[in-house]
């Protein structure tokens, strides 16, 4: 997740806003690596690349209680929701009344194998993460 985020800020680091809530997810909510970046995704594409806590967490929270556990699911779950968030050509937006439809992710419909992380990638996440405890 944080090499994913970082690639969303062009290569450069993430806030420590945003680092602190990939740890929540990561730490807290016990998300997967995999379903962090298809969340993180998701919520930058429909807020127009804002990422706001509280709409992260009611959608982590949301994934959690559905049992989301893989990225196949999370991206089920994120194409279901974006479908329902469509009202005519606009989507509606949680921080603002409306913006226009922006294309579908090709991720979405794309078929993605599952890559356990190595014992040392898991290692190097959990020491970034502890560097902002």
């Amino acid at each position: 997740p944080y090499d994913f985020l970082k690639s969303k800020y062009k290569n450069n680091n993430p806030t420590p806003r945003d680092l602190k809530l990939l740890e929540y997810l990561a730490l807290e909510l016990n998300m997967p690596p995999a379903v962090i970046n298809v969340l993180i995704d998701y919520v930058l594409r429909i807020n127009d690349n804002k990422l706001p806590k509280n709409y992260v967490d009611a959608v982590a929270s949301q994934w959690k209680r559905a049992n989301i556990e893989t990225v196949e699911e999370a991206m089920a779950m994120a194409k279901k929701e974006y479908q329902k968030k469509k009202v005519g050509t606009t989507v509606i937006n949680t921080t603002s009344k409306t913006s226009t439809i922006k294309p579908t992710p090709k991720w979405l419909d794309e078929k993605i194998d599952l890559v356990e992380a190595t014992n040392e990638e898991k290692q190097e996440i959990e020491d970034l993460l502890s560097e902002f405890k």
